[in-house]
């Protein structure tokens, strides 16, 4: 499986379908996160967004140098790490089940490919993910974001009343009966770290400080009013002479 170009979802994988499934349904806002390795990719519709935060930090290395005031600074890279929060919300079993399957599948997600799984030293691909959620989650040209999933977090909502106690699902006979809870909503966390796989940053560099000038200095004139003086007139001063300074008094007195 190869990462893909144009909105940059994996090449043959679920990103892009999930993606065109949920153009043709009309799901509003959903998270669609891809497991990059393998291809897999889940859609979560239904989620009920608590918090999200989205957080640049630039990394400087900082010198101190004796009789100046300011350290001297090193500009090293800028890093970007998304958290958000949310609920699956109560549902009925059906929807319950297929809840636990996106949280289980999402923790699938969290491990790396191996050449041979029964060899731990064999590592493949690592557990990069593409994730987009809306605008909030989103390349320049609108694809997903590669991600490195810091944390997942997810606790059952779980209560003493009706409403929030789990599903119970009794499977097998005799003694082999089994039971398997579906708790009818949860409380997921995710806090990730964004790759950039595309250029950021100022490419132009600016204009000298004299074309600057030129360029603030050559404006185009606008429509004046016809009977304001203009330039020339008012650049014409008439030297003041005695005469004209004081014109009833006699100098030569």
């Amino acid at each position: 499986m190869s990462h893909g170009t144009g909105n940059h979802w994996t090449t043959g994988g679920g990103g892009q379908k999930a993606q065109d499934a949920v153009a043709k349904t009309g799901i509003h806002f959903p998270l669609i996160v891809e497991h990059i390795a393998t291809g897999e990719a889940i859609i979560i519709p239904t989620l009920k967004l608590e918090s999200f935060s989205d957080t640049v930090t630039p990394k400087w290395n900082k010198e101190a140098v004796f009789g100046r005031m300011d350290e001297i600074a090193t500009y090293q890279g800028t890093t970007r790490k998304i958290s958000m929060k949310f609920k699956l919300g109560e549902s009925v079993i059906s929807e319950a089940k297929v809840h636990y399957e996106m949280i289980r599948k999402l923790m699938e997600f969290q491990y790396p490919v191996y050449l041979n799984r029964l060899n731990a030293l064999t590592l493949a691909k690592p557990p990069l993910l593409h994730i987009k959620y809306a605008n909030l989650i989103s390349a320049k040209d609108k694809g997903p974001l590669i991600c490195i999933l810091e944390s997942l977090s997810f606790a059952p909502i779980l209560g003493s009343d009706i409403q929030q106690l789990p599903y119970v699902n009794l499977m097998g006979k005799g003694n082999e009966m089994e039971s398997e809870l579906y708790p009818k909503g949860y409380s997921v966390s995710l806090d990730m770290t964004v790759l950039h796989d595309e250029p950021l940053g100022t490419s132009a560099a600016p204009l000298p400080i004299d074309d600057n000038v030129e360029k603030a200095i050559d404006v185009p004139e606008g429509p004046r009013d016809p009977t304001a003086p203009s330039a020339e007139d008012t650049a014409t001063i008439t030297t003041m002479t005695d005469d004209m300074l004081y014109p009833n008094s006699d100098r030569n007195e």
